[in-house]
């Protein structure tokens, strides 16, 4: 007999969840990659993707605005993640700060599951973009960087006020990025050139 909260394990295309934060992440992955397809979503679809009833589906959301919030709240995990990987071993403060920019603005303007799903959920940064919690958010975001800001001379104001600057940042080149759009390494070369003196000039 399935004991409550246990996972339902009809379809699932052949891959059954070990529990229900597994099945979670299934739907949530299945729903990113409808995304990255350009897929117009509902939960119909999703739950054929997923190789799952409708009813089933329900059962772990109750909606498609519960679906993509979950995915965009597990989309920025994710981000953040790769972000962390990528400025690595990164120990200038303006060096980071280049990169974290460059790598942030490629994911969301090439990734369409990101662009889709930020701009949907109230985890989008750019609807809020001066508001305390988006400041606060992007500012811990740069204390998990190589960087020892303290030794820089950053105090937790600095780097408020440069939470905000990257977040006005990613706002512009995200929501206009201009025509034609930069390749990386021309986005690189102007962040070299205009954020870099910025940051190095605290």
């Amino acid at each position: 007999m399935q004991t409550e909260g246990a996972v339902r394990t009809h379809g699932w295309a052949g891959a059954l969840p070990a529990n229900d934060d597994d099945a979670r992440r299934q739907i949530v992955e299945t729903t990113g990659a409808l995304l990255d397809e350009g897929a117009d979503l509902s939960m119909i679809q999703v739950a054929r993707a997923v190789g799952i009833s409708r009813q089933t589906l329900y059962r772990y959301y109750p909606n498609i605005d519960s679906l993509l919030q979950d995915a965009a709240d597990r989309a920025s995990i994710q981000l953040l993640d790769a972000l962390t990987t990528c400025v690595a071993g990164l120990h200038d403060p303006a060096d980071a700060v280049v990169e974290a920019l460059a790598f942030v603005v490629d994911q969301l303007t090439t990734r369409p599951r990101f662009t889709a799903l930020f701009g949907h959920s109230d985890a989008d940064v750019f609807s809020a973009i001066t508001s305390d919690a988006a400041n606060a958010r992007a500012r811990d975001v740069l204390r998990t960087f190589d960087v020892d800001w303290r030794r820089h001379g950053w105090s937790d104001d600095d780097l408020s006020a440069l939470g905000e600057h990257v977040l006005r940042t990613l706002q512009s080149f995200v929501l206009a990025p201009g025509s034609p759009e930069r390749t990386a390494a021309q986005l690189r070369a102007y962040l070299r050139r205009w954020v870099a003196p910025a940051v190095r000039a605290h």
